[in-house]
């Protein structure tokens, strides 16, 4: 007798879904890590501009008021001696209206004159960035 030593059609459909199935589950595990790195990106970026707001009014010495008004996805910035305020995009965020505080004003020597909590959401994650008075700190709690 001879012995068969390929593969049967249903043996190779086995492995095919097995492969199908794998893969499908790894593609859809990456899409939603690669979500969750996307929200953590762009909180950092909310973060850098901040720190170069703080940094703003230290170096230039005035004082830089910060507008977060609910349900935008902007913030506004009104710096001393400037006419016309800026907007900067937070990039996929939106400000929630559990915010306690709608504005940060950041003092010449880098202070906050205001404290409390600023709920922003970014892609479908909530984050509350808790800022305290004394020197411009704040910290970021995920939702």
């Amino acid at each position: 007798m001879r012995e068969n030593k390929a593969f049967t059609l249903l043996e190779m459909l086995l492995v095919l879904m097995v492969i199908s199935v794998m893969l499908t589950i790894t593609l859809h595990l990456q899409a939603l890590i690669n979500r969750d790195q996307a929200s953590e990106r762009q909180v950092k970026h909310f973060v850098s501009e901040l720190n170069y707001i703080q940094a703003k009014a230290i170096g230039q010495q005035k004082t830089i008021h910060v507008t977060l008004n609910p349900y935008r996805d902007y913030i506004t910035l009104y710096e001393q001696g400037e006419r016309e305020p800026k907007r900067l995009p937070l990039r996929g965020g939106k400000i929630l209206p559990s915010s306690n505080i709608n504005g940060l004003t950041f003092t010449k020597d880098g202070h906050l004159k205001q404290f409390g909590r600023i709920d922003i959401r970014f892609g479908e994650q909530d984050y509350g960035f808790i800022f305290h008075i004394e020197r411009g700190r704040f910290r970021i709690v995920k939702k």
